[in-house]
């Protein structure tokens, strides 16, 4: 296998017997394969793919997938049914939480022991258990049987020790989903620092957003099978169109241009890369408004005032019921950086009758974002008597356009802000 590559993977497969009763155990084993007491489920099957050293891969998919299954494969805690997996280097995993450590020792036996299963000597370990013991930041509780912790603080002490035996690779599967925030933001922060001195990062998530700020690509699994690989926001895009009901024929948004000195029609590329929902109301048009226009330039300039314009259609959507409206601002990397939508606005919007047209007017403020180009995702929906929201028409980047910006901006999102002195205290 090339050095360059650190995980290859071939026709791989994972199936479990499944018997009704357990005494179908005993037969199978008594008919020694004469005949079959069980069922075949394929956690696994036929999965193949290379990842390349360095690179950050998010697997993406519904519960009960395979996703997790893939990473104990990968980690070798379990046997493929078929097919082969290569590892090159160092792998360190943070699975289900327990696994690895022993419940009836002590946080302090369990850093020894899981840290030796990586290969490190015990003056290694003792060399660095201060640093692992502080970035758990569970106190005296390191001394206690882990059996008497709380799930955030065994996943505290388990990341604590993965990140500190120098991986080469780095898997995490969702474990980081029950830290408290602030420890989370100390995870993300070091797995930042570990990705950017080269450590591969393989991480299961229903996290869109960290799929589209951390990977370079993504995997999306459904039904034991690999079903595609690309680049994060294409397979996100996929993916939550999948778990919406299915893509459905994307129609094409009207542009429009022109205005008054003072209003400036910002169009865009105005072509959404999906489009799902069931169709009773639906956007015909679209556009955005610079309300500003003070140095005369088309594009639109961060933190100016905006105007987003949505026609709509009732095709057939009851009248006298309120709409959810929305919409999602996203970089070109993909990931979500603002949204807003009329629920959380308090604001009710009706239709007009079913046959008809409307306009909803969204006016609001440009964030002081990088500056590049953005995409405007907008949502039609309705909240059902359960509570869920039913999506009518949703356009994934609908609105794709330019941001310029007066002022430099160097981090993803900038927060203008007064600066006050205050003396004789």
């Amino acid at each position: 296998m090339s050095s360059e590559v650190a995980i290859r993977v071939h026709g791989l497969s994972k199936c479990y017997e499944i018997y009704e009763q357990p005494r179908h155990r005993l037969l199978q084993l008594l008919f020694r394969g004469r005949k079959q007491f069980f069922r075949e489920f394929w956690a696994l099957h036929d999965v193949s793919f290379e990842i390349k050293r360095g690179e950050t891969v998010g697997i993406i998919g519904r519960n009960g997938s395979g996703k997790s299954t893939l990473l104990q494969l990968l980690c070798g805690t379990l046997a493929p049914t078929n097919g082969s997996v290569q590892v090159n280097g160092r792998i360190a995993a943070l699975l289900e939480l327990g696994a690895g450590f022993n419940p009836e020792f002590t946080g302090r036996e369990n850093v020894f022991l899981s840290a030796s299963l990586y290969g490190l000597s015990r003056d290694q370990i003792s060399e660095r258990f201060e640093k692992i013991s502080e970035f758990a930041d569970i106190g005296e509780f390191i001394d206690q049987p882990v059996k008497t912790y709380s799930s955030g603080m065994f996943v505290r002490l388990a990341f604590a020790v993965v990140v500190h035996v120098d991986p080469d690779i780095l898997v995490i599967d969702e474990a980081l989903a029950v830290g408290d925030s602030a420890f989370v933001h100390k995870c993300f922060a070091t797995i930042n620092r570990l990705v950017a001195n080269g450590v591969t990062l393989i991480f299961v998530t229903h996290d869109m957003t960290a799929v589209r700020s951390l990977c370079k690509r993504a995997f999306w699994i459904d039904r034991s099978r690999l079903m595609a690989i690309g680049s994060p926001g294409e397979i996100a895009d996929k993916y939550l169109v999948s778990i919406e009901g299915g893509r459905m024929p994307v129609a094409q948004v009207a542009s429009h241009s022109g205005g008054s000195q003072k209003q400036v029609v910002t169009t865009g590329k105005l072509t959404p890369s999906a489009r799902y929902g069931d169709q009773s109301i639906s956007v015909m048009a679209a556009k955005i408004i610079n309300c500003e226009n003070a140095d005369g330039n088309r594009a639109l300039v961060h933190g100016c005032k905006i105007r987003i314009e949505l026609t709509l259609v009732n095709n057939a959507f009851e009248s006298d019921s309120s709409l959810v409206v929305g919409y999602v601002l996203r970089n070109q990397k993909g990931l979500d950086i603002a949204s807003n939508n009329s629920e959380d606005a308090e604001t009710a919007v009706y239709p007009c009758a079913q046959g008809g047209r409307f306009k909803i007017n969204i006016s609001t403020t440009l964030p002081f974002v990088h500056p590049g180009s953005y995409a405007l995702s907008i949502s039609i929906g309705c909240r059902l008597e359960d509570g869920q929201m039913k999506a009518l028409d949703y356009l994934e980047n609908g609105l794709v356009f330019d941001v310029m910006g007066k002022e430099n901006c160097h981090v993803l999102l900038a927060m203008p802000s007064d600066y006050e002195v205050v003396y004789d205290l």
